[in-house]
């Protein structure tokens, strides 16, 4: 249903509608990456993989990645 209502763009539309291709999600990835080591490339689950993206970058995830701005020990008692 997604891929009907949107789908997958193949020109650039990101200065209108901040949506990517799939290019520009892997450029951006792979940016964010190699500048920030928190985040990894994932290939989840086959039976889920999109055909528009690499095997190995489905997602992005954050591993162990910087602690929250403001954690609730920090807030003291309530």
């Amino acid at each position: 249903m997604r891929d009907y209502l949107a789908p997958v763009l193949r020109d650039s539309k990101f200065k209108e509608s901040g949506r990517l291709t799939p290019d520009e999600f892997v450029a951006a990835g792979d940016f964010l990456v190699y500048k920030f080591p928190t985040w990894q490339w994932e290939s989840g689950d086959p039976a889920k993989r999109r055909d528009f993206l690499p095997p190995d970058k489905q997602y992005l995830v954050q591993r162990n990645g910087t602690p929250p701005l403001l954690a609730p020990a920090a807030l003291g008692p309530s």
